[in-house]
């Protein structure tokens, strides 16, 4: 894969091969998990990359709206649109997706929470995000949850309710289990 990731680099440097069409083919989901890493880092070494990386602030900020947008809409393509847009995430980057959909869920009522599992079961069965990201995000959430039960006294019984349906769904792993908080 580090091979093949150079290789795209040094072809888009010699502007053999376009960003655009790393783009295209990323959208057109070409070489599976795999080629989607590889031109996830290809593009990530690109000078247009840099034009498009947002610093913490603006990503949170941006990912905000994607989210309260989200729940007014309950379009996943025009969300899934908008993580392309972002793309390449790094797993931080996606776990902060994560557990963002299920913490201003939690938040709001239960209807949002099955909404937003209904997201996240989209991302993961379009590989917008990865399974590393979504147990990474599990795992940020449950690491917050301190924080979490202030705003919402049952978080700890939603969180489990969408680990529940997570695993059912097979998006997380049946193996994983709710860090000690």
């Amino acid at each position: 894969a580090e091979l093949t990731i150079e290789f795209l680099t040094c072809m888009v440097a010699d502007e053999l091969v376009s960003v655009p069409f790393l783009r295209r083919c990323r959208s057109l989901r070409i070489g599976g998990p795999t080629g989607l890493r590889v031109i996830d880092a290809a593009q990530r070494k690109t000078p247009e990359y840099c034009k498009k990386h947002l610093g913490t602030t603006q990503f949170k900020r941006e990912l905000n709206t994607m989210i309260l947008e989200y729940f007014n809409s309950g379009d996943e393509a025009e969300f899934g649109r908008c993580v392309r847009d972002l793309a390449p995430l790094t797993n931080e980057r996606s776990a902060e997706l994560i557990r963002k959909v299920m913490a201003l869920a939690m938040e709001r009522s239960g209807a949002e929470c099955e909404q937003a599992l209904k997201l996240l079961v989209w991302l993961c069965r379009h590989e917008e995000l990865s399974a590393d990201a979504f147990e990474l995000g599990f795992d940020e959430l449950y690491k917050r949850m301190p924080d979490l039960l202030l705003d919402v006294p049952d978080a700890h019984e939603m969180a489990q309710a969408f680990v529940v349906e997570a695993k059912k769904a097979n998006v997380l792993r049946r193996e994983w289990a709710s860090p000690d908080v």
